[in-house]
């Protein structure tokens, strides 16, 4: 059976190969989609590393064409499932972003920002994913051609100053061992540059001046890291936290604790904390850090892509 699974995954690849390249903007937007959606799932469950990457390079090059083809920024393309698409809410762009599973147990991330420039015309932005030698992500700013890649799920609109700012939150299948989530901040430059990374972050106690967030966990654990709209909190004059509630735009996250005092730093064995929250605040165009917030979110996990084969033991070390 799973010699017959992988003969009929590599015929699928085979016949792809060959129709793909030949079409043309002739093609209908619904088309055009029906073709990306056979592909994208091989992206995630082709049989070994260069069919994977075949069938990345076809659909990168096959979605490229279309979002650069007029009239495709109104476009869905919403049957894509193993594909993030995430549109900013003042319908200036939109992020087109998934990931690819190595052998190694790592990932690869790939993604196109495409903006709306007028009615008929976008401009498209390649991400190159450059995560696997920036040391230090959460210190330097980054752009479109060398990208802290992450699988994105939730995009946060804020103004700071005279900027808008668009907060990212991503998964980030860093190692076999260490799982990621990443809050980054995206913006543009006057001439229309993708920037990443932003100095928004406020009293952060594990880095007093970050221009994104990451933390990092056991890969066998999950992390909840959520964007609350609307979340209601108790306060006082002083601040928090009071015999008042006020609503605050919020993005919620699980406390994250070694399994034992001796594997501080050790993020192979770090895990969610169950009774307690922290949270970034957004006040005044900025996320303001608070400890242990007095509330549960409605949704403690996030959805995320998750790494296949995870072993179910082995968090702690052997003796």
């Amino acid at each position: 059976m799973e010699m017959l699974c992988r003969f009929t995954k590599l015929i699928i690849i085979a016949s792809l190969l060959t129709v793909i390249p030949y079409t043309n903007y002739g093609q209908s937007f619904q088309q055009a989609e029906d073709s990306l959606a056979k592909v994208a799932p091989l992206i995630l469950n082709a049989p070994s590393d260069s069919l994977r990457k075949e069938a990345n390079q076809l659909f990168m090059r096959y979605l490229k064409e279309n979002l650069q083809t007029p009239g495709s920024f109104s476009y869905a393309f919403d049957s894509l499932e193993t594909i993030a698409r995430i549109a900013s809410p003042d319908g200036s762009f939109r992020i087109f972003n998934w990931n690819m599973p190595l052998d190694n147990g790592k990932f690869q991330y790939y993604g196109f920002i495409q903006q709306k420039i007028n009615r008929d015309s976008t401009r498209l932005i390649l991400l190159k994913d450059h995560s696997s030698s920036i040391t230090q992500p959460e210190e330097e700013q980054l752009h479109a051609g060398k990208w802290y890649g992450a699988h994105y799920y939730a995009l946060i609109e804020h103004r700071a100053g005279d900027k808008n700012y668009y907060t990212l939150l991503g998964w980030d299948g860093y190692t076999p061992r260490i799982t990621r989530k990443v809050i980054d901040v995206l913006w543009f430059d006057e001439q229309g540059k993708a920037i990443f990374g932003a100095p928004v972050f406020r009293q952060y106690p594990e880095n007093r001046g970050p221009l994104r967030i990451v933390f990092n966990y056991s890969g066998q654990a999950t992390m909840g890291v959520k964007y609350e709209p609307s979340l209601d909190l108790p306060v006082a004059k002083k601040g928090l936290f009071g015999p008042k509630t006020k609503p605050f735009k919020a993005i919620v996250f699980d406390h994250l604790v070694p399994l034992n005092p001796n594997l501080k730093n050790d993020y192979r064995y770090y895990v969610p904390e169950s009774s307690q929250y922290n949270a970034f605040l957004l006040k005044n165009g900025f996320w303001v850090y608070h400890a242990d917030i007095p509330v549960k979110t409605s949704d403690r996990q996030q959805k995320a892509p998750q790494k296949e084969g995870e072993p179910e033991e082995g968090l702690l070390p052997p003796e």
